[in-house]
């Protein structure tokens, strides 16, 4: 573990320039010179090293002592002779081939290619008010280097000179989303406006920049947050036509709804225009003032203060809902027990009956838990992540009984009460009466002991004539609930042990329940809602540890039958299919983990393959589970016993289950999905190659180029990339161009027949998002 090293006024972070032999580098002495400047390096500064003909960082060096050599280097442009080398540093290489491209967040010029001229110092920490981007620059450099583990930046209001000179700040907008609108934002992570240029009233939608702000209100039809203020965006990226935004959401607020807008306004608080425009037909976007996005801001901490002051914990529960208020006691609370080594064996084999996962990431989950850490799993749909929350404290611990998973789904509306509890309308007799109603915290923690929220004894639990140890509480879709306003007390009673709940005994008034110590939390967040990531508070992120469940990653030969094999035998158990039609179509070898296919019907056998052939090749866009494959499965074991047209069921499995996971695609990506299903990759390519926007073709050829391991694949990336490829004479094609094309047939063969009628599928879909 490393101890985090305070870099305020001490350790700072330099980004240098070099083309040609301006710098001197001399990694294998660890040495490291340029002509000093106006900063002094000092040791313990880290010193980045950008190479400006291949635009890319390469290296990071930890300054170690300095030396007083006095070598010829260079001339000097203010003399007649030569300058002499000031400085040289003993340095510490930290990490190399680092290749990290930051062309896309910050413009590194090197100005008449010197060195001298180009040196940019980076200190940190930034002033929050300053350039985003070269706090982007700043995260990006520790994070790709390793260091965001070891450096601990802190506020302070020390900045160079030579970056305050190029700051661009952000421009601030004010839009407003509907249904769809609303629906890329939250779920999708961008925004968009297709018929801008077409109407005067959004030219400012044109005028938004890389690293701006959006303030967004949510109109009547939005699927969440309806007619309120409530999010902040910053613009990470912009398409060519200034149609799509890609953004990270900064900020969530409390929410200003559409009355307090208008009230704020008749009272002075928010400028009538452009604030009078929110809730107005027509109205997508208008640019505002920084001091209008701070008086929002302000506006709504006043407003959420003053709704916490009033919030529903302010009513009282009845006496009789406690068992002995004032003498309450919890008893035989005991930590988790440690698992010994066969323990997890034993463990991880029952669960690889029902998933495929690596042993080393279950070990990881197991370790976080007895180490007194909630689990928050975060991956791509259909990776299991939800049954492995629930295997996992059953089938682990089991010589103390195993512990019940509780599975609540977290939405949008979810707010304090359905997490810890709140005051709820109830009917008895015939009347409506109030009660202390319990959230899926306090419910499951109850659970635990002999008096539920009055304490007592630790206590087995039953389940449907199962004994556990105890109850767990599994929070499925975590990320779809307002993550502070649902879950804000909560991280408060994790790092106390005890939560409270109002009481209206004139002795107390509050009830405590004491949060037992083997009691867990597990959550499961999908990473098709990357931007929620964002938004989660450093409490959350201190008091769980966030485990990635990724799709099955290919290493050996046999990976791809063992991925096939357990769709096919979940798929199998899922519709409940009889052995005896089970065996008619596919034969499962349950110990060679794969599908036998001299016992399986050659037609289903192959239709299998082609199936699995076209999921992966969804994969490349779109991350995906193995759940994903066996609802495919599923369908195909349903069709096969009502038709013997394998094209047939091959066709509506992969119509029915794959077209939904690809609206969110761009249009570029839908097209790239059309060539490949017409065995015109290559043409794809070489259409893209004589565009001036060649650059954009590059992921698509990289992914590509790993997904069909294509020979001499990277030497056909980088000519792509300088546009050193022949497409004009016939031996230019063969020599260029025929791996790709070998690869790109036998690719189309696997994917046959279905490349009919899935084919039509993904030409509706790309011409359905063109409307």
């Amino acid at each position: 573990m490393h101890d985090y090293i305070n870099i305020v006024n001490s350790v700072s972070i330099f980004l240098s320039g070099y083309s040609g032999d301006n710098l001197q580098i001399s990694k294998e002495k660890e040495v490291l010179g340029w002509i000093q400047r106006k900063k002094e390096l000092k040791i313990g500064d880290y010193v980045f090293i950008y190479n400006i003909s291949e635009k890319i960082v390469e290296s990071v060096f930890e300054i170690k002592s300095a030396r007083e050599d006095h070598e010829l280097i260079w001339l000097d442009e203010k003399s007649t002779g030569v300058a002499k080398y000031k400085n040289r540093w003993d340095v510490r290489l930290i990490q190399d081939n680092l290749n990290i491209s930051i062309s896309d967040i910050i413009m590194l010029k090197p100005f008449n290619g010197s060195t001298q001229n180009f040196n940019l110092i980076i200190r940190n920490p930034f002033p929050t008010l300053l350039n985003d981007k070269l706090s982007e620059l700043r995260d990006l450099l520790l994070l790709k280097s390793g260091l965001n583990d070891i450096v601990k930046v802190e506020n302070n209001s020390t900045f160079s000179k030579t970056i305050a000179t190029n700051i661009n700040y952000p421009n601030y907008f004010l839009i407003q989303v509907n249904e769809h609108g609303s629906r890329n934002l939250i779920e999708n992570g961008f925004y968009e406006h297709h018929g801008w240029q077409k109407t005067p009233r959004d030219f400012s939608h044109g005028k938004v920049r890389q690293g701006d702000i959006l303030l967004v209100y949510f109109a009547r039809n939005s699927i969440n947050h309806r007619m309120s203020l409530k999010k902040v965006y910053k613009v990470n990226e912009i398409s060519e036509d200034s149609i799509r935004f890609g953004v990270q959401e900064i900020r969530n607020l409390y929410g200003i709804y559409l009355n307090e807008i208008k009230n704020a306004i008749s009272e002075g608080k928010l400028r009538r225009e452009p604030f009078e425009k929110i809730s107005q037909q027509g109205f997508n976007i208008i640019q505002i003032e920084k001091e209008d996005y701070e008086q929002v801001l302000k506006l709504d901490e006043k407003l959420s203060f003053s709704k916490s002051n009033n919030s529903e914990f302010d009513i009282e529960i009845s006496a009789n809902e406690i068992h002995n208020p004032i003498h309450r006691k919890f008893e035989n609370d005991n930590k988790i027990v440690e698992l010994e080594q066969n323990e997890i064996e034993s463990g991880y084999n029952e669960i690889s009956k029902r998933l495929w996962i690596a042993k080393e990431k279950v070990i990881e989950i197991v370790v976080a838990i007895e180490s007194g850490r909630h689990i928050l799993l975060s991956g791509p749909v259909g990776t299991g992540k939800t049954e492995l929350a629930t295997l996992i404290p059953k089938v682990f611990w089991k010589k103390v009984g195993g512990y019940h998973a509780e599975v609540y789904t977290a939405n949008a509306d979810w707010g304090i009460q359905d997490v810890i509890g709140g005051i709820m309308p109830l009917i008895e007799n015939d009347k409506i009466t109030y009660g202390f109603h319990y959230g899926c915290a306090l419910e499951t923690i109850s659970k635990n002991w002999e008096k539920g929220i009055g304490g007592g004894s630790r206590t087995k639990f039953n389940f449907h004539g199962d004994e556990f140890n105890g109850v767990w509480l599994v929070i499925d879709e975590f990320n779809r609930a307002d993550i502070d306003k649902a879950f804000g007390h909560l991280f408060t009673a994790l790092r106390t042990r005890w939560i409270k709940i109002p009481a209206n005994n004139k002795n107390e008034s509050y009830v405590d329940i004491k949060i037992p110590k083997d009691f867990r939390i597990i959550c499961t967040l999908n990473t098709s809602d990357k931007h929620f990531l964002f938004k989660l508070s450093d409490a959350l992120k201190s008091r769980f540890a966030f485990i990635e469940i990724d799709s099955p990653k290919k290493h050996n030969k046999g990976d791809e039958d063992k991925e096939i094999y357990y769709a096919m035998k979940n798929a199998a158990e899922s519709i409940e299919i009889e052995n005896t039609r089970l065996e008619s179509l596919v034969f499962l070898d349950h110990d060679g983990k794969r599908i036998d296919e001299e016992k399986s019907n050659k037609a289903f056998y192959t239709a299998i393959y082609q199936a699995y052939h076209t999921f992966q090749f969804i994969r490349l866009f779109k991350k995906l589970g193995i759940a994903v494959l066996q609802l495919i499965y599923q369908h195909m074991l349903v069709g096969a016993r009502i038709t013997n047209d394998m094209d047939l069921v091959l066709g509506s499995s992969l119509t029915s289950t794959l077209i939904p996971q690809l609206e969110n695609l761009s249009n570029m990506e839908m097209e790239f999905m059309e060539y490949v299903l017409e065995n015109k990759m290559v043409q794809f390519f070489q259409k893209g190659y004589n565009t001036s926007y060649r650059q954009n073709y590059l992921p698509f050829l990289g992914k590509v180029i790993d997904h069909l391991e294509i020979n001499q694949g990277n030497r056909l990336y980088s000519k792509f990339e300088k546009a050193q490829l022949d497409i004009n004479s016939e031996e230019g094609k063969r020599r260029d161009w025929g791996d790709l094309q070998t690869a790109s047939d036998a690719f189309y063969n696997k994917l046959q027949p279905i490349s009919t009628s899935f084919r039509y599928a993904v030409s509706d879909l790309k011409q359905l998002s063109l409307i």
